[in-house]
């Protein structure tokens, strides 16, 4: 066995979870996982970008192809909540699985509806299909993150979920900017080439995930599926060479007391209560101004980029040109943010990263030059990769597994909706005069990095899996690992104390 691994504390022949995925680090079935879902997130972002482009090749007017545009934050408004909260209760890889297939089914379907759709019907098929395709990708977001981080131990969550999952969605933007560019800019295909080539990741992600990705055993605990949480474990485990870390009589301590409720409405209702309760309220209302103002300011900005570049009398084909630079300044943003999120921390990565997009948005108007336009949406976009990676960092871990998927569906959605509120406002204010919807952003991009600073630091803090039974009692976070209240005289016959529950000594 190479290397020092951390001493597994056995407490009446049970083991901490935590310790057992610690000892076993990274394996390659976590890390092919782990990149599965960067795919997923890099569907997301061939989606929603595809229609910046398309929407150019459109014969709409202003207002059908806002709509469009905004069909797909529509429907990754609701998908975010309806599969974030089936991600809960029936698994993370089936409802992972379902989502990336509707995206690639629906993403197909919007392509093909040029060919049988009647001309004065071909608008209602685009906006139901963009809608339909922006469910499945919209459901996927909270759990890929989700998963992810139920996957990897706390000492090297933040570079995992950085750069083989927030990263992705850099792929996503140079795969699609680049194939646009291709394309419709070169090549001067019909636009349906390239939705088709957008619904790509999505299918890629959907096969992967049914090949080779295993359910969070997190999840399975959580549920009571003990024997199946300790065989992930053990893939785990033999794939990285540790198989005696997990011996067949393993029993693993893990509070299982979540929220159950025989009515879904109703359990769904506990869940988002129990995100307006302390001590999760202050940080879940935060949490949504900073996805609310972040989505509306890169995604009103960054879908009507090639808009602008065009109002500034660009042609054409340097505007997907332009396009593709802006995407490939996602390179940089993601190493950097990748380097920093466990140095300086999550919270002043998002908090900083997000003034200086803020900043560079500004400074877009006064970019009347090509170059100049170009160097400040490509500054624009780098930068504001660090505020997107450490916020899906932070809202991967500040929830417990009980409602972690739930949260996060409910905070994408919420950003869902400034993204789509975006499209409209944009659009009308594009119209009066072409600094107004640069400052807007700015404002509301100011706003969110104000709101990021309030935020908790979670670097290197274990993940919570259950619920705090009493809201006044409260252990010592640098006891539990967790910055939530865990209960110390309240707690079941057989569950171990705040200290038991205390990071295991390394050696």
């Amino acid at each position: 066995m190479q290397g020092k691994v951390p001493l597994l504390r056995s407490l009446s022949s049970r083991v901490v979870f935590d310790d057992v995925l610690d000892a076993i680090g990274v394996s390659s079935i976590q890390l092919l996982a782990v990149l599965t879902c960067g795919i997923g997130n890099a569907a997301d972002a061939t989606e929603i970008l595809s229609i910046g482009y398309i929407i150019t090749e459109l014969d709409f007017d202003a207002g059908e192809k806002g709509t469009l545009s905004s069909s797909v934050f529509a429907g990754m408004l609701v998908g975010a909540i309806v599969l974030g909260y089936m991600s809960d209760k029936i698994g993370r890889r089936i409802c992972l699985a379902t989502a990336m297939g509707i995206n690639c089914v629906c993403g197909v379907l919007f392509a093909a509806c040029s060919i049988w759709a009647a001309p004065n019907q071909l608008f209602i098929w685009m906006a139901t299909f963009r809608f339909g395709a922006g469910f499945g990708v919209g459901g996927a977001v909270p759990i890929v993150f989700s998963l992810a981080a139920e996957l990897i131990p706390a000492r090297r969550r933040g570079l995992y979920l950085v750069a083989g999952v927030a990263a992705f969605w850099m792929v996503g933007s140079v795969f699609i900017a680049a194939a646009a560019w291709i394309l419709l800019g070169i090549n001067r295909y019909h636009w349906t080439a390239l939705a088709y080539v957008a619904a790509v990741p999505s299918g890629l992600c959907l096969i992967l995930t049914c090949a080779i990705v295993p359910e969070s055993p997190r999840f399975l605990l959580l549920h009571g599926r003990h024997s199946e949480a300790v065989s992930v474990l053990r893939r785990f485990a033999s794939s990285a060479g540790r198989k005696h870390l997990v011996p067949d009589d393993l029993v693993l301590h893990f509070d299982d007391r979540g929220t159950k409720s025989e009515s879904w409405m109703q359990d769904l209702k506990d869940m988002m209560l129990t995100l307006l309760r302390p001590p999760l309220r202050r940080i879940f209302v935060l949490q949504l101004v900073v996805f609310f103002t972040l989505n509306f300011g890169w995604y009103g900005l960054l879908l009507w980029f090639p808009t602008l570049f065009k109002d500034r009398g660009i042609e054409e084909e340097n505007v997907f040109k332009m396009a593709f630079y802006v995407s490939a300044a996602n390179l940089p943003g993601n190493i950097l943010s990748a380097l920093l999120a466990d140095v300086v921390g999550r919270r002043r990565l998002l908090a900083c990263s997000m003034f200086g997009a803020a900043v560079c948005s500004l400074g877009f108007v006064f970019a009347d030059a090509q170059w100049s336009a170009t160097l400040t949406a490509c500054l624009f976009n780098g930068i504001s990769l660090g505020a997107w990676n450490a916020l899906d960092v932070m809202s991967s871990e500040m929830f417990p597994t009980v409602v972690r998927a739930v949260a996060w569906g409910l905070l994408s959605a919420t950003g869902r909706l400034g993204a789509l509120v975006a499209q409209y406002v944009i659009a009308s204010l594009q119209g009066q005069s072409p600094a107004l919807p640069l400052v807007t952003s700015c404002a509301l991009m100011a706003v969110g990095s104000l709101a990021g600073f309030f935020l908790p630091e979670m670097t290197a803090v274990a993940l919570q899996d259950t619920l705090p039974l009493d809201q006044e009692t409260s252990c010592d976070p640098s006891a539990t690992g967790s910055s939530f209240p865990v209960a110390r005289d309240r707690a079941e016959p057989g569950l171990m104390s705040c200290q038991e529950l205390s990071p295991a000594p390394r050696e």
